[in-house]
């Protein structure tokens, strides 16, 4: 059962989520900068550090999906949150002084698994809050600060050094969900919460929730094919990079622009409709900015992708909001919104190195494709449920 609502207590929830979650979201926000620092400060080509970035990438989507199923016998939210912020650090402290290329894909392993488990733990809480879609939109501005924030110091820090500085910089930030993390809502149903995640996982509706988490997964490979190498991109064009991370510093502000339409309109639209919208918009919008030869696409391009891609997460959590009250298939939607990115480097480097920036744009099209048609058989499936009028949750699925 949901609590009454109270602002003060929503906006410390906000809050606490937003640096709860930000523990596995933030590092995504740098990724190009810390591949540009491996290539220029390590030695590292585009592959190499590509498949870095995927490594910690792909443990956080692993150890945040594997957590999903156990979120809600959680103890002690906080103190979960506490041991993985230690972990994270010593991750990133490990990656600083590492010498070898293997010590850092293990470093990167560790610091991922703790991130993970940050990500599934905090993502889960939003079941417990009255509107989800304007809770999580609110958790992305907060979120979505610090990492604009984040990106002209970790060029600063890369700048001083390029081989350690990013992932001292790493280290630090972990330190900000520290004071926060207690206000996470905490309340469980855990008399509720096995038989609805056997009812979940063995019923009509899992299919409804395969294709959510397929469709998040692909939404978010097409965002990290645009924006593994969207510094690159603009470097390519003769852009510096102070310039650069300028640039997407100001983009990830004017994602906030787009965090605001959920939190706007709720689901009066209801939200496969929206969803497939904003995703037909940054398709279009990520591809301008991946073919420009000049700054003012480039940069218009990069702006109207982050507002539209920002407005596309909190309107899939409201969705997965409605599947369970456990907080299973948040945590789970959470890891595949991540998820995107493990892979999504190294494909695109590999992609970069073989056919250029026109390849990359064809294939970040593609993933926009595929994410618009597992949302069209989703709202499908929705339809015919809605009209057999049987819920597993008791919930009508928007």
């Amino acid at each position: 059962m949901h609590r009454k609502e109270n602002w003060g207590e929503f906006a410390r929830e906000s809050l606490a989520m937003a640096g709860v979650t930000g523990l596995g979201y933030w590092p995504l926000y740098v990724i190009p900068f810390v591949i540009g620092a491996l290539i220029d400060g390590r030695g590292l080509d585009e592959v190499q550090a590509g498949f870095v970035a995927s490594v910690e990438v792909t443990t956080i989507a692993l150890s945040s999906l594997l957590m999903s199923r156990f979120v809600s016998m959680i103890g002690s939210t906080s103190r979960a949150i506490y041991i993985t912020i230690v972990v994270i650090i010593l991750g990133n402290l490990i990656s600083a002084v590492a010498e070898s290329y293997s010590l850092l894909l293990v470093s990167r392993l560790l610091v991922g698994f703790g991130e993970g488990i940050a990500l599934a733990t905090g993502t889960a809480t939003v079941t417990h809050v009255k509107k989800p879609d304007r809770l999580y939109a609110l958790v992305q501005v907060g979120r979505g600060l610090i990492g604009a924030i984040s990106i002209p110091i970790i060029a600063y820090a890369i700048g001083h050094s390029a081989s350690a500085g990013p992932f001292l910089f790493l280290a630090l930030l972990p330190l900000l969900a520290l004071p926060v993390a207690h206000w996470l809502p905490t309340e469980r149903e855990k008399d509720a919460s096995a038989s609805e995640i056997n009812a979940l996982f063995h019923s009509k509706i899992a299919q409804m929730v395969v294709l959510l988490m397929a469709a998040m997964f692909m939404v978010t490979l097409g965002e990290s094919f645009w924006y593994s190498f969207i510094e690159r991109k603009g470097t390519s064009i003769g852009m510096d990079l102070d310039s650069v991370a300028m640039i997407l510093s100001a983009t990830i502000f004017l994602g906030i622009l787009g965090a605001g339409i959920p939190a706007f309109l709720g689901n009066r639209y209801g939200r496969i409709l929206p969803l497939l919208v904003l995703i037909v918009l940054t398709t279009i919008s990520g591809g301008v900015s991946l073919m420009a030869t000049t700054a003012v696409p480039y940069v218009l391009g990069a702006f109207c992708f982050v507002i539209f891609f920002a407005a596309i997460t909190p309107f899939a959590i409201g969705l997965s909001t409605v599947f369970g009250r456990t907080g299973a298939v948040s945590a789970a939607i959470g890891s595949m919104i991540v998820g995107g990115h493990a892979i999504g480097p190294t494909i695109a480097g590999f992609t970069l190195k073989a056919g250029g920036f026109p390849a990359l744009s064809m294939e970040f099209a593609a993933s926009g494709l595929c994410a618009i048609v597992l949302f069209l058989v989703l709202g499908y499936l929705v339809q015919q449920r809605k009209k057999s009028d049987t819920h597993v949750t008791g919930v009508s699925v928007d």
